[in-house]
């Protein structure tokens, strides 16, 4: 099992956490590209967080919904849901267009446990991810579950998360899925022949 983490210069309490956690791969995102020198039974992976353009790394992640950065086909999109509601319905930040997008072009929607955990307003987020499920659900848009933790103390094992994602209304299938995904988009993204073999 793998989580995803934004460290700053403590890769090694990340390390050390997921250790205890049970995890046996990491991924750490950062905003330009690393290399990596800790040394750890773990598999380490490094992610890229893309604003304006998407580069090649083993995950890329975007905080946007704009259609056009979705078009340069990033791998996870996260934190899009908006800052305020509209009077009859909620500000989710995904619709059936960005929807229909993210599904063309195998983007998934992410759900970062530690912004929730840390959110002043977790009923409201609650809510719009929710939604957001939904239409994922609806529009076949893939689906990903990580801690995103910016601290070691908001990781959290993967029964937990498991957990988590069927109290917002997954069915066990699905977050099994959601929990699973990381994997596959890296391995697809280091090993991109082999992943079309398996589709033929």
């Amino acid at each position: 099992m793998i989580d995803i983490v934004f460290p700053d210069n403590n890769e090694p309490a990340f390390i050390e956490m997921a250790e205890k956690l049970g995890y046996s791969e990491l991924c750490f995102v950062y905003s330009k590209k690393q290399t990596l020198k800790e040394k750890t039974k773990l598999k380490i992976y490094s992610g890229l967080l893309c604003k304006n353009k998407v580069m090649k790394s083993d995950l890329t992640l975007i905080e946007s919904n704009n259609r056009n950065i979705l078009k340069k086909k990033p791998n996870i999109i996260f934190n899009i849901e908006g800052t305020r509601d509209f009077i009859h319905q909620r500000d989710s930040g995904l619709d059936h267009v960005i929807c229909k997008d993210m599904h063309k072009y195998n983007v998934a929607y992410a759900i970062p446990f530690s912004s929730i955990l840390n959110s002043d307003d977790r009923e409201r987020l609650i809510g719009r991810i929710m939604q957001n499920l939904k239409l994922c659900r609806k529009y076949k848009v893939p689906v990903v579950v990580a801690s995103f933790a910016k601290s070691p103390f908001d990781m959290r094992n993967s029964k937990d998360l498991l957990s988590f994602c069927q109290t917002l209304g997954m069915h066990a299938s699905e977050a099994k899925n959601a929990l699973e995904r990381t994997e596959e988009i890296i391995k697809e993204n280091l090993h991109p022949k082999k992943a079309v073999e398996k589709l033929d």
